[in-house]
């Protein structure tokens, strides 16, 4: 009872840690967002004088492509950001809570291989994310355009629908939970990078010969996915360990609300 009474502290201790950074974060992303959809209705305007024929999907990756190549290094520079930033915090957290029984010299050691890599594991995953991200706004703004031709929307009338929905990956309401897309992503890459951070000090501990073991922790309500409410059934396992659902840690899915338990103690 002890352990999980101080693991619900922990899971509100997430956002107290990263709140101001998820604030600026979201705040970037949003205006990545803004950003994006001005150039895409630029790119738009090209074929306003046959838009009532037809667009093929390669033309809408070009009407797309303007703007990933134009807003792709400030997209990544906010995640690479958000996720060194959250590895880094997530890592110290469980390293505070590490030394409630074992040595502080040893975590301190532990926690300082994974300072040493942050930076470099953050530019590689936020290319990753970018990529992703952008992805399925192709896929919204292709959806978008195809059923525009299909029910005779206007090019006024599709740049105004365009228009709407980058404001709404700003400012909309996706989830109950999630306030837009941009908290979604903010959230999810956020949470991520932070489950990482216990993860890789989870890691760091095992090489010095401790043994870690983890559980899948839901939020316990009416609102839990099967998958994540099968992950916590499974029980504690061992670090280096897949949940059933492949997942090394949560989140499981964008806006997953699941944290990842830890506990350790001496070969």
């Amino acid at each position: 009872m002890l352990e999980y009474v101080l693991f619900l502290i922990r899971e509100d201790q997430m956002e107290d840690d990263m709140r101001s950074s998820m604030i600026r974060t979201q705040s970037e992303i949003g205006k990545i967002f803004i950003a994006q959809g001005t150039l895409v209705i630029a790119s738009l305007r090209a074929f306003r004088n046959r838009f009532a024929e037809s667009i093929s999907p390669g033309e809408v990756d070009l009407i797309f492509s303007a703007a990933e190549r134009e807003t792709a290094e400030r997209f990544e520079g906010a995640l690479k950001d958000a996720h060194e930033k959250g590895v880094l915090k997530g890592a110290q957290r469980r390293a505070n809570n590490f030394k409630a029984t074992v040595a502080s010299g040893k975590v301190d050691m532990a926690f300082n291989l994974v300072n040493q890599r942050a930076d470099k594991y953050a530019t590689k995953v936020a290319a990753a994310k970018v990529t992703a991200i952008n992805e399925s706004t192709r896929k919204t703004l292709n959806e978008m355009i195809t059923r525009g031709f299909r029910e005779g929307v206007s090019h006024t009338a599709m740049e105004r629908a365009i228009r709407n929905r980058f404001h709404e990956f700003q400012a909309g309401k996706p989830q109950k939970h999630i306030k837009s897309r941009a908290h979604l992503v903010t959230v999810t890459e956020y949470r991520d990078a932070y489950e990482e951070g216990h993860h890789q000090m989870a890691q760091e501990m095992m090489h010095e010969g401790f043994i870690v073991e983890k559980y899948w922790q839901t939020s316990e309500d009416d609102v839990v996915s099967d998958g994540c409410a099968e992950n916590q059934d499974y029980g504690w396992i061992k670090e280096d360990d897949l949940f059933p659902s492949g997942n090394q840690h949560s989140p499981r899915f964008p806006g997953c609300r699941c944290n990842t338990l830890h506990r350790i103690r001496e070969a």
